[in-house]
C-alpha cells in the first residue's frame, strides 16, 4: 500500500481500507512497479479480519458482556454482534426492580434500566429511598464496560428552589415547599407529590422517600389530600423524575450472576435506540457459538 511517497505491507485488507479511508479493492501490477518506490514499515491492524462482508440486514444489535469476580484483573470482555441467547443461567435481561452496584477508576456506580448512575454509598438518604437494607456487595468492573452503558444523572437529592418557605398558592394543609404530599387511587394505592413553588408534581415513591429522608419538615407522615384537593392545585414539573427508578430496587448479591452485559439494539423502523442490561450465570450465547480471543499488545512493563 502507498503512504506518501513509500509503500508498506499490510497485514489485512481490512487494515489497508482503514488507511485508506475507502473499500478500495486490491490492484495487480509488476514487481517491477513496486521496485521503483522506497519500502516502509509493516503496518496494519493485528487480528483484523482479512474480508468484510456487508450485512443485508438492517437492524442494529450488539452487546459488550464482562465475566469474572473479585477483581477487574479477573474479568474479560466480550463483544457479541447480533441476536442473544437467554434461555436458563445465561444472561437476561435484569426486571425493573433489580440493579447492580459497581466500582471503577471513575467511582461508584448503580447500572438500572439499560443505564448507569453515580452513586455516593455514604448518602443514605438516597440509598434508603432505593430500598437498600444493608450496604449493598459492590462488583469491581472495567472501564470497556463502563463506557459502553450510558450514562444518567448522579443520583442525589433533587434541589428544590424555595424549599421550607410557604406556597404562594393556598393549600388545605400545612406542607412547605419541599414537602411531600400523599393521595390514594381509587384501589388505594398511594400517590406522591412534592410541593414546589409553581405547584405540585407527582413522583414516585422513590423520589418521594428521597424528600423525606433529606428532610420531612417535622411532618411525621405525608399529609393525606383527596383526589378533588388534588385536582384543584397548580401543577408543576420542575423534577427530573427520570433520575431514579419507579420502584426500589434489589442489587444484585456478590455471589449473584457474574455476567453483566449492556445491549443496544435499534432496528430499521424505530425512532429512538434502546438500551437493556442483562445478568446471568453465563454469556447469553448459543451453544453453537465459540468466542474468539482477539490479539493484544502485551502490557508495558512498569520501571
Amino acid at each position: 500500500m502507498r503512504v506518501g511517497d513509500n509503500l508498506h505491507p499490510v497485514l489485512n485488507l481490512t487494515s489497508a481500507r482503514l488507511i485508506a479511508g475507502k473499500a478500495a479493492d486490491p490492484t495487480m501490477v509488476k514487481s517491477t512497479q513496486l521496485d521503483k518506490f522506497p519500502r516502509g514499515n509493516l503496518i496494519g491492524i493485528p487480528g483484523a479480519p482479512e474480508r468484510m462482508v456487508q450485512a443485508k440486514a438492517t437492524d442494529a444489535a450488539w452487546a459488550v458482556c464482562e465475566a469474572g469476580q473479585t477483581s477487574t484483573d479477573n474479568r474479560s470482555v466480550t463483544v457479541i454482534a447480533g441476536p442473544l441467547d437467554t434461555d436458563g443461567d445465561k444472561a437476561a435481561d435484569l426486571p425493573r426492580d433489580r440493579a447492580a452496584v459497581v466500582s471503577s477508576e471513575a467511582g461508584t456506580w448503580l447500572l438500572w434500566d439499560g443505564k448507569r448512575s453515580a452513586l455516593n454509598l455514604g448518602d443514605v438518604a438516597v440509598t434508603s429511598a432505593l430500598g437498600f437494607t444493608a450496604p449493598p456487595a459492590v462488583r469491581p468492573v472495567t472501564t470497556r464496560l463502563l463506557n459502553a452503558i450510558p450514562e444518567a444523572p448522579a443520583l442525589v437529592i433533587p434541589a428544590i428552589a424555595g424549599a421550607g418557605a410557604p406556597t404562594s398558592y393556598p393549600l388545605p394543609v400545612a406542607a412547605p415547599i419541599g414537602s411531600v404530599l400523599v393521595s390514594y387511587s381509587t384501589d388505594n394505592t398511594p400517590v406522591h407529590y412534592a410541593v414546589l413553588t409553581d405547584g405540585v408534581q407527582q413522583i414516585s415513591p422513590v423520589i418521594a422517600s428521597a424528600l423525606r429522608n433529606a428532610n420531612s419538615y417535622g411532618l411525621e407522615q405525608p399529609p393525606r389530600l383527596t383526589a378533588d384537593q388534588i385536582a384543584h392545585l397548580p401543577t408543576s414539573s420542575a423534577i427530573d423524575t427520570r433520575v431514579f427508578p419507579n420502584v426500589a430496587v434489589k442489587p444484585l448479591a456478590a455471589d449473584e450472576d457474574p455476567v453483566l452485559c449492556t445491549r443496544f439494539t435499534r432496528t430499521a423502523d424505530a425512532t429512538a435506540d434502546s438500551w437493556s442490561l442483562l445478568a446471568g450465570s453465563v454469556l447469553p450465547l448459543s451453544d453453537s457459538v465459540h468466542t474468539v480471543q482477539l490479539i493484544s499488545p502485551p502490557p508495558h512493563p512498569r520501571g
